[in-house]
């Protein structure tokens, strides 16, 4: 998990870039959840 802001992606390090690295953010952790059995 680096903070590279040359491969911040299509978007832009901005307010979008934060809402988007969240969403990615809780989808892994709701993956991990999944993955132990917690719902």
């Amino acid at each position: 998990a680096g903070a590279r802001r040359e491969d911040g992606g299509p978007w832009r390090p901005d307010a979008e870039g934060r809402l988007a690295r969240a969403e990615t953010w809780l989808a892994q952790g709701r993956e991990i959840q999944a993955r132990r059995g917690a719902h």
